[in-house]
């Protein structure tokens, strides 16, 4: 969260990650920094960035935007100041663009896209995008590897809320494995 500190130093951003009640966080536009009714709190004066309307937050209720929010990173970890606002923006960033893979070190979120999308799931001589960018088969291949490297069991832990795609995703693992397997 912002401190008075930042504040006080001129270290305040020209924007920030405001807690909302619908998208969780938002990103606003700061309009100033001044005391709240709470005597010795400072409260930051926004305007959302998607209705133009101004709001007054609790300046240790926000965050600070940093650049690389807006970058459509595959790792979010990437991100400088990572916290749950930017995390969930490039996750629906990603979303939008049929990504529904995204990386968070060695942990990848997955995003139900409730449709077909072309080619995600296609297993092919040439290995396909999935060696490079957030899959669940980029998963499956490391367990594999760690394996036979390690000579050890490994986990791979599929979670999420019903209706999140956790039965589809362990398909695919499974389906991957059983490929690799018939491969020798």
């Amino acid at each position: 969260p912002l401190t008075k500190q930042a504040s006080a130093s001129g270290v305040m951003e020209s924007k920030v990650w405001c807690p909302d009640e619908s998208e969780a966080w938002i990103l606003c536009d700061v309009l100033r920094v001044e005391p709240s009714a709470a005597a010795g709190e400072l409260e930051v004066v926004v305007e959302l960035m998607e209705t133009g309307q101004e709001r007054r937050f609790p300046l240790n209720a926000t965050h600070p935007w940093e650049p690389s929010h807006d970058l459509l990173l595959d790792d979010v970890s990437h991100l400088n100041n990572l916290h749950e606002g930017p995390l969930l923006s490039v996750v629906r960033r990603r979303y939008e663009c049929d990504l529904i893979y995204t990386d968070v070190a060695d942990v990848l979120i997955s995003t139900n896209p409730y449709k077909h999308i072309a080619g995600l799931y296609e297993l092919s001589a040439d290995e396909g995008d999935w060696q490079t960018t957030p899959h669940v088969f980029r998963v499956a291949e490391r367990a594999l590897r760690a394996m036979v490297a390690n000579k050890r069991e490994q986990s791979i832990i599929c979670s999420g809320e019903s209706g999140a795609g956790k039965t589809e995703a362990t398909k695919q693992v499974m389906r991957f494995l059983a490929s690799r397997s018939s491969c020798g």
